[in-house]
């Protein structure tokens, strides 16, 4: 088998020998050469791995156009941004690991899904348009509203990136998938990669794995049918709430309707209230409830590490002087998490805010107090 980490000729010929393989009459990638069986997942070589993302990739060309991000693009930011804060699971190809992820492949498919297989991660246009979409609530009753998806959008990129993740621990965990897998493994396997998924978000600053709890809420408002080999998403959904709580060490509790409650309280009425910009009621309380479980996993949830700073500081999309990023950060700045944008400018004096603005006041006030000392 060709050493095809050390070997870019030899990723070339593997290329070629897959598409010839499926342009033969007869021949089927599945049980020829292209696409060796694998009685089990950890007894796949690397080499394997690739080949069979590989013949996956071509398989779901010869139905959908399927591009490759480009770098810098905003989707390769983000998974740039997942694997190098979790360079014991997941990496690019640098030339010093047996074991790589590719950049992202985009397929064009009004079905909403994501699949990983060896280095291989295709995630389709309308997955990324779950990302994106903001679900109506009681207190914006719309039934479509889609924001642009880039870094100035905490929330929906924050649900991307949970997205990714789930695949990218598909790939730590060495999942395939394998025809004849019993129906309790496929189970297994996908629960495990929505824990092992918030894992990886819990490493970035402002990655939530609340998140993770978020886009199963979000599959509901669209028309998803998951394969019956996954879990139903009610269950799905409350295998990640507990996670949640038991990262927090109890301490954060998310109800079945979002709401959350905090050491033993309920945060104020159950949720940060929505924006129309930044997300509904449900999208941004989940958010927060994950970082506040990741917060106290860290142990600084204390008021000297809450900062309010100006968000174009952290994000330099947003433009200076426009909104306030919650952050916590601890003493020496070895870990950051971000809680909240607010919608109202830092520098702001309280007594010359709009309504909306003043309830975003309060509602920093109203976490400042509720931290321990």
């Amino acid at each position: 088998m060709l050493d095809i980490k050390k070997n870019h000729l030899g990723k070339r010929i593997l290329s070629l020998a897959i598409m010839a393989c499926m342009a033969v009459p007869g021949v089927t990638v599945v049980e020829d050469f292209c696409a060796p069986v694998i009685a089990e997942a950890g007894h796949r070589n690397a080499d394997e791995e690739r080949l069979s993302g590989q013949r996956m990739l071509e398989e779901h060309r010869q139905h959908h156009i399927v591009d490759r991000v480009k770098k810098n693009s905003y989707e390769y930011n983000v998974q740039k941004t997942l694997i190098e804060a979790n360079p014991d699971k997941v990496n690019f190809d640098d030339g010093k690991h047996e074991r790589w992820i590719d950049p992202l492949y985009i397929e064009y498919n009004n079905t909403g899904n994501a699949w990983s297989n060896g280095s291989v991660v295709i995630i389709t246009s309308e997955e990324l348009h779950l990302c994106s979409f903001r679900p109506p609530d009681e207190e914006y009753d719309r039934r479509y509203t889609k924001r642009k998806l880039d870094e100035s959008n905490i929330n929906s990129t924050s649900d991307f990136a949970s997205v990714l993740a789930h695949e990218f621990a598909h790939f730590a965990n060495k999942d395939t998938m394998l025809t004849g897998q019993s129906h309790k493994e496929n189970i297994r396997e996908e629960l495990q990669a929505d824990i092992n998924g918030m894992n990886m978000l819990d490493n970035v600053p402002e990655y939530s794995m609340g998140s993770m709890v978020n886009f199963h809420f979000k599959e509901r408002w669209e028309d998803y049918a998951p394969d019956p080999d996954y879990p139903s998403n009610q269950q799905a959904t409350r295998h990640c709430m507990d996670y949640v709580t038991k990262f927090s060490g109890g301490r954060v509790l998310i109800g079945d309707d979002a709401s959350i409650a905090i050491d033993g309280k309920i945060f104020a009425d159950g949720y940060i209230h929505g924006t129309l910009d930044e997300g509904n009621r449900a999208e941004r309380t989940l958010y927060f409830a994950g970082q506040v479980a990741s917060c106290m996993k860290h142990g600084i949830w204390h008021k000297e590490n809450l900062l309010a700073v100006d968000a174009h500081d952290f994000i330099p999309s947003i433009e200076k002087d426009k909104k306030t990023l919650l952050i916590m950060m601890d003493k020496n700045a070895d870990y950051v998490k971000y809680l909240s944008i607010l919608n109202f400018p830092a520098s702001k004096a309280s007594k010359s805010l709009t309504g909306n603005e003043a309830y975003e006041r309060d509602l920093m006030d109203y976490i400042y107090n509720i931290m321990p000392d």
